[in-house]
């Protein structure tokens, strides 16, 4: 029998109160089960709320997986789910639910600057003193601190060079 689910599955069969065999099926995967799947309380509830659909071919298995992906994108309001490819629409999907699980980052997300790469995305709290020393010698914090008092804008992830080349540009010894 040919099915795919919208949430995943444990089906078991027991003789008399030994389980003695179990199936596993995963989400919005299209996968044939053993016939004694259909006798298990939970597949007949599944089948019943919609959960479950079973299936006459392979051909149909595409049409409910894709209906089922575009229907798990609309809940979690992932944007324009129309306009991306499957595969694009199910990485979208995993990073919603990590970001709804509360990790907040998922796998699409650029990773942080490694320390000390001169990147000024530190906290302002971070600024260090402003000194005497040259502008060549100035640490990223100290040029944004610089850069701070005198009202010079700095750009999120400006590195080390371009913010002395800001600063230089604006007078700055």
């Amino acid at each position: 029998m040919l099915i795919i689910a919208k949430k995943s599955y444990r089906f078991a069969f027991y003789k008399g109160r030994e389980r003695v065999k179990t199936f596993d099926v995963q989400r919005n995967l299209v996968v044939t089960v053993p016939e004694w799947v259909k006798d298990d309380p939970m597949f007949v509830a599944a089948k019943a709320c919609g959960n479950i659909s079973i299936l006459e071919s392979h051909k149909d298995a595409h049409m409910d997986v894709v209906d089922a992906v575009m229907a798990e994108a609309k809940s979690l309001g992932i944007p324009n789910p129309g306009n991306m490819t499957l595969d694009q629409l199910q990485r979208a999907i995993e990073d919603a639910r990590k970001l709804a699980d509360g990790s907040g980052k998922s796998d699409n997300d650029p990773p942080p600057p490694p320390p000390g790469s001169g990147t000024n995305d530190d906290d302002e709290e971070d600024l260090e003193p402003i000194t005497d020393k040259p502008l060549a010698e100035k640490s990223v914090k100290e040029m944004r601190a610089v850069a701070k008092e005198r009202s010079i804008p700095v750009p999120k992830g400006t590195n080390a060079e371009a913010l002395r080349q800001l600063l230089a540009d604006n007078g700055v010894a």
